[in-house]
């Protein structure tokens, strides 16, 4: 399914991507490939990129908000969010790892 992501700013009738741009979606494409790898994929509809120092990442289907951070260390940073995940019910919860 489609993610929305916000925080990128594409103009009108832009032939190229700036580079910072280009950057950015290579590391959003290794996000999304965590988030498949952690099976958590299917249930992320929005990724908020506005700061790149503080990404978070919607589940709106488990009603959270993820804080991930930046895009460092991704791997360590799922396997505690599924753990987080795991052990909470679907209650409304704001995880920053």
């Amino acid at each position: 399914s489609a993610i929305q992501i916000l925080g990128i700013d594409i103009s009108d009738n832009q032939e190229r991507l700036e580079e910072e741009s280009l950057e950015l979606l290579s590391e959003l494409l290794k996000l999304r490939e965590t988030f498949k790898t952690y099976d958590v994929l299917d249930k992320v509809n929005k990724i908020d990129v506005t700061d790149g120092q503080n990404i978070k990442v919607y589940m709106d289907s488990e009603n959270k908000i993820i804080h991930i951070g930046n895009l460092e260390n991704l791997s360590t940073k799922f396997v505690y969010i599924k753990n987080i995940m795991k052990q909470e019910n679907k209650k409304s919860k704001l995880y920053k790892i």
